[in-house]
């Protein structure tokens, strides 16, 4: 094991198993470790023993830690051009060094105030100072910095999902955590740097400006509450990032009905793991689930049910039990089906307290919940690892979103 710049890096037999932030681990509210450990966690029938037949450690700054660091390809070389000064703690770097990652290296360049400093396709925030640009950044792998002159560019927002906000004037444009103010629908950027644009509906959207003077930005992916689950940009998913975690999408009003929709490549779930829609309510909750089981469950390898609040106190019993439909004539429709991927889809009546669920479009329970608290919020919930979230979309009665969910289901 590995720890640097708040990333753990586990190997088995001097292969890379995985690399870990601590905010995928559900540590990172704990701060810096302050100490190292052996340990087992054995099985209950086991022999309550283990042998270690060896054990190393080292620290930054030891001869051995940078042998696992280079084996690792923690040394990254950076790159910058003649004209640029770079340092570590004020120890000058030459173009080309080796630096560790998670280093935090200072740029200097005597240029005007037109030029700004990119790392790769990152622009970063640039000081100017009597003839002087100055800036920083954290080695995250092999960087190459250039010095670029900006540009102005046009931006035009489109918002192809209905039911939600399609208003221009509350995006935001972002570019190296520094945010721009632009002049109407214009903007001044480093070329090459990249751009983020902010919307508070949707997930952020990075561009990456060169040549052409006007850029289309598409807000699609509706924008979830974030703790515990990460946005891939590049495949538009949604990531849970641990077991036992939940993410925020939305805080219904009191007496609203709502319906919710998710979509989860099933290939990404394991043996076990439950993936599914969780509603707070005051003092606790309630979720609907669909899991894949072992391959020796009965039911295809699936099955989907509610958690059932115990005693009626909506502290949840945490067990996924079947719901009370015939679910061998469900399970036989959906192996009808290749299964790509999965939909799981919640409607909520708020008069009945009735919840409808349904797998692919197919209606696996009317379930009477007979809530008698107001759903507080509603959420994405995994179980057993992280999941994967293909789409999420949410809507309430009365508006496009929800209108377009009920005709999906009724096609």
């Amino acid at each position: 094991m590995l720890y640097t710049s708040c990333t753990w890096s586990i190997l088995l037999n001097d292969v890379l198993y995985g690399t870990y932030t601590d905010s995928e681990l559900g540590v990172a509210d704990y701060g810096t470790p302050v100490s190292v450990g052996f340990g087992c966690r054995l099985d209950d029938s086991l022999p309550q023993s283990a042998t270690f037949s060896g054990w190393h450690w080292a620290k930054e700054g030891d001869e051995a830690f940078a042998a696992v660091a280079r084996e690792l390809g923690l040394y990254c070389h950076v790159t910058f051009p003649e004209g640029v000064t770079a340092e570590v703690n004020g120890t000058p770097l030459t173009s080309g060094d080796l630096v560790l990652i998670g280093t935090r290296v200072t740029l200097r360049a005597g240029v005007s105030d037109a030029f700004s400093f990119v790392a790769g396709s990152t622009a970063l925030e640039t000081r100017h100072k009597d003839g002087i640009c100055e800036a920083a950044f954290t080695v995250t792998g092999q960087t190459e910095i250039r010095l670029v002159e900006s540009r102005t560019y046009r931006f035009v927002c489109d918002f192809p999902r209905v039911g939600h906000g399609r208003d221009a004037d509350r995006v935001t444009l972002w570019v190296g955590g520094v945010q721009l103010i632009p002049e109407g629908n214009s903007f001044t950027a480093p070329v090459g740097s990249r751009v983020v644009f902010s919307h508070p509906e949707y997930m952020d959207v990075s561009v990456t400006v060169g040549e052409a003077e006007t850029v289309t930005v598409s807000f699609v992916r509706l924008r979830a509450g974030l703790a515990n689950a990460v946005y891939e940009e590049e495949s538009g998913s949604l990531r849970l990032t641990a077991a036992w975690k939940t993410a925020h999408l939305f805080t219904p009003a009191a007496g609203q009905d709502f319906a919710v929709e998710l979509t989860l490549d099933p290939l990404d779930l394991v043996a076990w793991q439950t993936y599914g829609i969780e509603l707070q309510v005051e003092g606790g909750y309630f979720s609907f689930g669909f899991s894949r089981r072992s391959v020796s469950y009965e039911n295809n390898g699936w099955a989907w049910g509610f958690v059932s609040p115990s005693k009626g106190d909506w502290t949840g019993s945490g067990l996924f039990a079947k719901c009370g439909r015939d679910v061998s004539a469900i399970t036989a429709r959906l192996a009808d089906q290749s299964l790509d991927a999965v939909t799981v889809t919640l409607v909520y009546h708020s008069d009945t307290g009735v919840l409808d669920a349904y797998v692919n479009g197919i209606l696996i329970v009317n379930y009477a919940a007979s809530l008698t608290k107001d759903v507080t919020q509603v959420m994405l919930i995994s179980t057993d690892g992280p999941t994967r979230y293909l789409d999420w979309n949410w809507g309430i009665a009365g508006d496009e979103a929800y209108a377009a969910i009920i005709a999906r289901l009724q096609a």
